[in-house]
């Protein structure tokens, strides 16, 4: 499966293609995700397999129902064993990152894993009381994440910049269905606000970064308190005031240069440049 997308998208992709070659390569791309989709659900429990399957692809246009509601009955077999909790799919993605670990390098995405230490913000290391705080964050789900960046970067300010802290917020947007070719996020009835949800990394994801965030440890439990309680987008412009870096701040460039000496430090051989395009001022 890896093969023929790469083959799709890289090695037989033609950006200067006509319209057909552009509509056939997005067609096929279609088939293989679902191909994707029907191999994850095999590794699942049949219990929840149709209840997921079904999520994915809620609104469908008319004649894809068809298509995806066809014979299933292989939704039925047993393939993998052995789970032992009520969340097969948080258990598979455990298993997957220890099984990668070596290539992954550790357990980094804090909303997958419980919190393993004091959930006092101000108690432990520094790390520990960050790491809290961010897993405090890593609980907003729904509605509430409407005004927040998709990709935020967080400087743990302490009093040496060699033991600073960079942490990635990232928010999942929810669709209803992707089935449909012409139809983007500017359409409402495709988003399912109320299914979106965080990530929240150790360290920098991401190449394009729409938002910073400078905090010093003792304002952890008070960054945390108002992140998780921002209900409007006038709450959301309050939290940036006090702990947001906009582009006109005069504080801009050293922040944006942290970061990026911060991911030559973490990934030494892959690490580029941010890209700022998308970097919002709000």
């Amino acid at each position: 499966l890896l093969e023929r997308i790469h083959y799709l998208l890289v090695a037989g992709f033609n950006v200067f293609g006509n319209m057909k070659h552009q509509l056939t390569t997005r067609l096929y791309m279609d088939f293989l995700r679902m191909e994707g989709e029907d191999n994850y659900l095999a590794f699942l429990p049949v219990g929840p397999r149709k209840e997921i399957m079904d999520s994915w692809y809620v609104g469908i246009r008319t004649g894809m129902d068809e298509r995806i509601g066809g014979p299933m009955e292989w939704l039925d077999v047993e393939v993998v064993t052995g789970y032992e909790t009520d969340k097969p799919q948080l258990e598979l993605y455990h298993h997957i990152e220890n099984r990668l670990e070596a290539l992954t390098g550790g357990h980094n995405y804090l909303d997958r894993y419980e919190q393993a230490t004091s959930t006092d913000t101000q108690t432990g290391t520094i790390e520990q009381q960050a790491d809290n705080a961010m897993h405090t964050i890593a609980d907003i789900k729904g509605d509430a994440l409407r005004a927040f960046p998709d990709v935020a970067f967080v400087h743990i300010k302490t009093t040496s910049p060699e033991t600073d802290l960079a942490y990635t917020l990232i928010r999942n947007k929810a669709y209803l269905s992707v089935t449909s070719l012409l139809v983007d996020e500017s359409n409402r009835d495709q988003r399912d606000y109320a299914h979106d949800t965080l990530t929240v990394v150790r360290g920098l994801e991401g190449s394009y970064p729409n938002f910073f965030f400078v905090v010093k440890p003792e304002e952890l439990e008070d960054f945390a308190y108002r992140y998780t309680n921002i209900k409007t987008r006038d709450d959301y412009e309050r939290f940036v005031g006090i702990y947001g870096i906009r582009r006109t701040n005069e504080s801009f460039w050293e922040t944006a240069d942290w970061f990026q000496d911060k991911y030559a430090e973490q990934e030494p051989v892959q690490s580029g440049l941010f890209d700022l395009n998308r970097y919002e001022n709000r």
